[in-house]
């Protein structure tokens, strides 16, 4: 059971420490989610401590607004411009104001203090749900727990009321999305901004979330006062993208004990960067067409060789791009992980390498982006041929020794996986007739390097697994010898 407290306060948003109802907004300026922690919060509550502009009563009114609130998107976007500076939006929903770090009309250089004075909600804080996506955000004066927001939505061995357990933030100084889960005891810092989506395949529908006042928590070093009822195992691979000048930290693979390769509640879906940057995306398709997720979610421990393809979105940008996978939590060091580069051919063990370097040529336009209108959609791929990048993870529990596994039409020897391979990879072949079966390995001067199969074997198709340890690095050649019949293959063992 993961037991560590993940507490997500304003370390992309805001620095410095805050007490009571203040918070300090510092670094460079840009889009910040956050949540006025007052009932009945308005415009007029932020607009003393910092330059508003767009809004309907306020100064530069004919400006292009610098505040939104998103109370559902569903591909559009989403974005609203509160009515005027002194109309409540509603408790529980966040807003995104872009902060300036200068002097002219009305701006502070940052950093600065935004402060609130009133009243909290006194109850608890429920908020309509309308579309895929939606900004709602902490509306107390203190941390909250986020395991203990829920929907109102049922199903079948549904979680979290029908939210999806993918939750969003926007990270400014990295200028990305960064995801977390549900499920994992978040805490989320008062003035903080999340975003949340809707799941889908719903026995009823989501339409309300609540946010109880039994959420709140004095500090992060309560959690022995936290209720643990929906914490479970999960395991974890960040997928990082960088380069000059922009980050996509949001790629995320995910197992859980609730996940399948279908859509599921774990699965979420990738949004379009705000500042128009590059992006990687998970590429899949439920039945309805491609879609690009920002977290694919399988089984905690898959039972057969899980494969992903991922597509980059290179948002008209050419160079040098890195992707990286420093962070993994609790996966087996005996998962086989590879990254395949189909465009270069090369095949990176993810195990013993942690990052990934390759050069693009950008076949996009790149983005103007002058607005908040990518903000809040679900990104669209942009590549109809096969994704550059494959990966696929093979757990130990995928391995078996010539287990039997369908009855063949045909005598056929398969490609080995994964490839390339260390210490151990599969093998598929099949028998058309019943009789003697020999498979063996070879090294590129022929010569004899492991017998994995000399017996004979009734028509079906079987699986035999070989491990290299003590062999070299470099390429193996197996071959099935059966009574009228040769078949041989090429694999790579990488060290």
């Amino acid at each position: 059971m993961i037991k560590k407290l993940f507490t997500l306060f304003f370390c992309f948003l805001l620095a410095g420490m805050a007490y009571g109802q203040t918070r300090t907004i510092s670094g460079t300026a840009g889009w910040r989610m956050i949540s006025i922690p007052k009932a009945g919060a308005t415009v007029t509550d932020i607009s003393d401590d910092t330059a508003i502009q767009g809004v309907t009563g306020g100064s530069n009114a004919g400006d292009a607004a610098n505040i939104y609130y998103n109370p559902g998107s569903g591909g559009s976007g989403g974005w609203t411009v509160p009515t005027n500076m002194s109309t409540a939006w509603g408790d529980g929903l966040g807003a995104i104001v872009y902060f300036y770090n200068n002097t002219t009309g009305g701006s502070s250089e940052l950093p600065l203090d935004l402060d609130v004075s009133g009243s909290e909600p006194g109850s608890d804080v429920k908020v309509t749900i309308t579309n895929d996506f939606t900004l709602m955000g902490n509306p107390f004066q203190s941390n909250i727990n986020v395991d203990d927001i829920t929907g109102n939505a049922t199903g079948v061995g549904l979680l979290f009321g029908g939210i999806k357990s993918s939750i969003k933030v926007w990270n400014n100084s990295a200028g990305s999305y960064s995801s977390y889960n549900l499920g994992s005891n978040l805490v989320l810092a008062e003035w903080q901004g999340i975003f949340i989506e809707k799941a889908t395949g719903l026995l009823t529908d989501l339409t309300e979330v609540t946010i109880p006042t039994s959420s709140k928590t004095a500090s992060a070093a309560g959690i022995s006062h936290y209720s643990k009822s929906r914490a479970f195992d999960t395991r974890s691979i960040d997928l990082h993208l960088t380069g000059e000048g922009f980050n996509d930290l949001s790629t995320k693979f995910y197992f859980t004990p609730y996940s399948s390769e279908q859509e599921d509640q774990f699965d979420g879906s990738k949004l379009s960067s705000i500042n128009g940057s590059p992006t990687i995306a998970f590429v899949q398709d439920f039945g309805e067409g491609k879609v690009l997720l920002n977290q694919d979610a399988r089984s905690l421990d898959p039972e057969t060789t899980q494969s992903y393809d991922l597509e980059v979105n290179d948002a008209g940008i050419s160079g040098e791009y890195t992707l990286n996978w420093e962070t993994m939590k609790q996966i087996p060091s005996d998962w086989t992980i590879t990254l395949i580069d189909r465009e270069e051919d090369i095949y990176i063990d993810m195990q013993s390498e942690t990052s990934y370097s390759f050069n693009v040529e950008a076949k996009q336009k790149r983005a103007n982006v002058t607005s908040l209108r990518l903000g809040a959609v679900k990104q669209k791929s942009v590549n109809n041929s096969n994704p550059r990048f494959g990966i696929t993870i093979s757990p130990s529990t995928a391995v078996s020794i010539d287990d039997e596994i369908a009855a063949p039409t045909e005598f056929a020897l398969g490609q080995n996986y994964p490839n390339p391979f260390n210490p151990t990879t599969n093998i598929q072949y099949s028998v058309g007739e019943a009789g003697p079966v020999n498979i063996t390995v070879y090294n590129v001067m022929g010569q004899k390097v492991a017998e994995l199969l000399n017996t004979t074997k009734s028509a079906g198709s079987y699986q035999v697994s070989w491990n290299a340890t003590g062999q070299a690095s470099g390429i193996y050649y197996y071959r099935l010898t059966a009574p009228g019949q040769v078949l041989t293959r090429q694999m790579t063992l990488i060290k």
